[in-house]
């Protein structure tokens, strides 16, 4: 899906903390859809933290 070029720590840490920010964002629907927002939420956060990656970082070598 997405052609990164990281070692395994620096893949999980992007995981990790897309998915805290992704679920911290999506709380709020948690009310509306139940658990299935908190995954969502992980998920997106996760995808957009890669792009963001890809985008900034990778982007300068």
């Amino acid at each position: 899906m997405f052609k990164l070029d990281l070692g395994v720590p620096q893949t999980i840490a992007i995981g990790v903390l897309g998915a805290l920010i992704g679920g911290w964002v999506l709380r709020l629907l948690l009310t509306a859809l139940g658990m299935f927002a908190g995954l969502l939420g992980a998920i997106l956060g996760a995808v957009v933290l890669i792009v963001l990656y890809q985008k900034f970082i990778e982007g300068k070598k």
